[in-house]
């Protein structure tokens, strides 16, 4: 969600529960979709919010279990595995080819 994990995280599982159901409580409130069955209205109501609540529940035990239980109590963000571009970019020795050639 907008790079929000740059910041932390937990921080887009978290966002993503409350911004819908911040979405979805004026339907509860107005009672909305007063035509449709009791049954339907409660799938069109609550079907959306169930389901981002139960994948972002999963989206946070699939960290705790990956990156361990501290995860909620980082002080910064994981670190991403570095790619085949990332080890081009900046060599795990720290050390540019260049300064390699010029040292040896």
């Amino acid at each position: 969600m907008f790079r929000t994990a740059d910041i932390h995280e937990v921080l887009p599982p978290i966002l993503a529960c409350v911004l819908v159901w911040e979405m979805a409580l004026p339907y509860v409130t107005t009672g909305a979709y007063d035509q449709a069955p009791p049954g339907v209205r409660r799938l069109f109501i609550l079907g959306v919010p169930v389901t981002v609540t139960a994948l972002s529940w999963w989206e946070l035990s699939r960290l705790r279990r990956h990156h361990g239980p501290d995860t909620a109590h980082r002080a910064a963000p994981l670190t991403r595995p570095a790619t085949a571009v990332h080890r081009a970019v900046a060599p795990a020795s720290g050390v540019t080819p260049v300064q390699r050639s010029h040292s040896a």
